[in-house]
């Protein structure tokens, strides 16, 4: 097994960024937060828009660490829910990886994840971009009310 040079702990388990666990804690959030951003799609060719979400995972970073959930759609102000990304759509972690330490003179590390889940009956497509610092930084999710609530995440 490859060495774990991050990982994250919710609710005192300890597991890497991108785990099944860590995935089913952050889908089960509908709202942004300082480690949460959800994205329609993202676009990472030559003429996108990419030093935007670049800005994401820098200000992830500085966080501590913190999520992109894509193919997640904003209903209504700050409420997001899963409608999946189109089949031709593709993110290459190299790449990502490379366009990302093009802005950096330090890299920090950028994980991606695929999964596929069946929501109303049909197969859906999700991606997930982790950014992380490596520094054991704890983060406060917040609660419904906007408040914040007792500690249950943080990176190692």
């Amino acid at each position: 097994m490859a060495d774990i040079t991050a990982s994250v702990v919710i609710n005192e388990i300890r597991t890497e960024p991108l785990s099944q666990y860590v995935i089913d804690f952050i889908k089960s959030q509908k709202k942004e937060s300082p480690y949460l951003d959800f994205k329609l799609k993202i676009d990472i060719g030559k003429d996108s828009n990419f030093p935007e979400l670049a800005k994401d995972i820098f200000a992830f970073s500085n966080y501590g660490g913190g999520w992109i959930l894509i193919g997640w759609k904003e209903e209504k102000k700050n409420q997001f829910f899963p409608i999946g990304i189109p089949d031709y759509y593709d993110i290459d972690s190299a790449v990502l990886q490379e366009k990302f330490n093009s802005y950096v003179d330090e890299p920090i590390q950028i994980l991606y994840k695929e999964i596929v889940e069946i929501i109303e009956g049909f197969q859906r497509r999700f991606g997930f971009i982790c950014g992380n610092s490596f520094g054991p930084i704890r983060l406060f999710p917040f609660t419904s009310a906007g408040t914040l609530s007792r500690p249950s995440l943080s990176f190692i």
